[in-house]
């Protein structure tokens, strides 16, 4: 790495580790850590907007394009409420939308979107607001994001 001041890349930090893993299978964590980087491992920021940008589109945007051909699956998605897999906040919402039930259908059709046109927006605690192009707008904390992109995995899997 370049500048040990700075923080690595992800993608540089795990091609890093992955080499790591099969050439010193014992190193410890922070020995790692100190060999790419002299910030010290308790003030360690992995998780960043653009990261979590990146997941969002492998776990929900391109997952959900490809699960809407499942068409068994899809109306599933269409009964089931979006508060089964996770709790989030309704900012804003189309009056006409908000007499309709949250379906996992529509909230995942409009994180696409938002992901898709780079509509998220991420606070300093990395609480996700995506809206769409009507001005709806979700917010999920972190860990409610993540387990809703734990749910929707095992889901697809199923």
């Amino acid at each position: 790495m370049a500048d040990k001041n700075a923080s690595p890349s992800i993608f540089s930090l795990l091609t890093f580790f992955q080499k790591a893993l099969q050439e010193h299978p014992d190193q410890t964590l922070a020995e790692f850590w100190s060999t790419h980087t002299d910030i010290p491992p308790g003030q360690a920021q992995l998780l960043t907007p653009a990261f979590l940008q990146q997941q969002l589109y492998g776990q929900i945007a391109r997952p959900w394009e490809r699960l809407k051909r499942n068409k068994p699956k899809k109306s599933v998605l269409k009964k089931m409420m979006a508060a089964d897999w996770a709790d989030f906040e309704i900012l804003n919402l189309h009056p006409s939308l908000s007499r309709k039930p949250m379906t996992l259908s529509f909230v995942l059709e409009l994180l696409r979107n938002a992901i898709s046109h780079d509509k998220v927006r991420w606070d300093k605690d990395l609480n996700a607001t995506f809206s769409d192009w009507d001005s709806n707008k979700l917010r999920f904390s972190l860990p409610e994001l993540i387990r809703f992109m734990e749910a929707f995995e095992a889901f697809r899997k199923s």
